[in-house]
């Protein structure tokens, strides 16, 4: 039986020391990240943006995007909508020769076809991709994510949550940072494996031999995640000036996110042996410590008191400067009580999810 405790209590130090590495690896590379300052855009930029059933969204949409510094054509998909966006477009398109609305040759699960054809639709030599439920902060969202490309083939930009009073909110906001703290680091490290639809950069060049089997059409998601894929990857790099932030709204309820989850998450079987092995063993020892911190608790208390206030400094510590970075700076005091929830995401996730077939 001591010897049983004397496994467990090297699995806990283990998995602190594994887990909290990952937490100080991944501030570094974001907290020390410089943005390039801002130069004046001296190529033309096309924005493309897939979107299905968002009539409601597009005047705002395309008023904010046509007024973007740089911007040469604007490129709108429309996916099968089954309410007003065709008029929309239309109505819109007639006024503004920036605008360029199709609908793709088919209905297919995802927006992959209507990414693959938009592409085939660009003229421009760079080409920025966003969603039809976002917005950049000002109109300086691609001079911002052009200052950054240098050498680069791509550029992974940041998509934080529009504030609001909901849990669900709060937990999506503080997720999305989490995310994106692990994906930008991934990227620093020259091991790009995803970024978010919501705001990327290409060069078109870099996109030329991309078709559709690249982007996987078997699955409902991960769009971005292929193409960021496609790009060699010591050819991505990331932005995280504010004035290149596409904000988005959150998910309205807990239902509504479980089943945004599970289309995001049908793509990560797809990823990169190593990327799953790195992902996998920052989640896995996440779970595991706090597993052992609660069965630690009646055979070493002061032991596991102790790794619980040494994770929770080192946490708060990185936190106070991820949050302030990602612009979620409100939910620091709450770093806390999220460690602890998202063990209980990664349990639930890993229990109940099933891939999502539909948009």
């Amino acid at each position: 039986m001591y010897q049983l405790y004397d496994y467990m209590t090297l699995l806990f130090v283990a998995t602190t020391i594994i887990n909290l590495s990952f937490w100080i690896l991944y501030t570094t590379l974001i907290s020390l990240h410089k943005s390039q300052k801002k130069k004046d855009l001296d190529k033309s930029v096309d924005v493309l943006v897939c979107a299905k059933n968002q009539g409601d969204k597009l005047n705002n949409l395309i008023n904010k995007l046509t007024k973007q510094k740089g911007i040469s054509s604007l490129i709108i998909a429309n996916d099968f909508s089954e309410d007003n966006s065709a008029s929309i477009l239309k109505n819109i398109e007639a006024k503004n020769a920036i605008l360029k609305s199709f609908v793709p040759s088919k209905d297919a699960t995802g927006k992959k076809i209507a990414i693959i054809e938009g592409i085939s639709r660009v003229k421009a030599s760079l080409l920025a991709f966003t969603d039809a439920d976002c917005l950049p902060i000002n109109d300086l969202w691609l001079v911002s994510m052009y200052g950054q490309l240098e050498d680069f083939d791509a550029v992974l930009g940041y998509s934080p949550m529009l504030k609001s009073k909901r849990l669900v909110n709060s937990w999506q906001r503080w997720e999305t940072a989490f995310i994106a703290m692990q994906y930008m680091g991934m990227a620093k490290l020259r091991l790009a494996y995803m970024g978010v639809g919501r705001n990327l950069l290409f060069r078109r060049d870099s996109l030329k031999t991309l078709g559709l089997v690249d982007l996987k059409p078997e699955l409902s998601g991960g769009d971005d995640d292929f193409l960021v894929q496609s790009i060699s990857k010591n050819k991505v790099t990331i932005n995280l000036d504010p004035d290149s932030f596409v904000f988005t709204e959150s998910s309205q309820s807990w239902r509504d996110y479980i089943q945004q989850k599970q289309r995001h998450l049908s793509t990560s079987p797809h990823y990169p042996a190593l990327i799953k092995f790195i992902l996998m063993l920052f989640s896995v020892s996440h779970v595991i410590w706090y597993i052992c911190f609660f069965l630690c608790l009646n055979i070493h208390t002061v032991l596991a008191f102790n790794a619980l206030v040494i994770r929770w400094f080192i946490i708060y510590f990185c936190q106070y400067f991820n949050t302030r970075k990602l612009a979620i700076s409100d939910l620091w005091k709450w770093t806390a009580v999220f460690d602890v929830a998202l063990t209980f995401f990664f349990i639930f996730f890993a229990i109940f999810f099933k891939p999502k077939a539909n948009w």
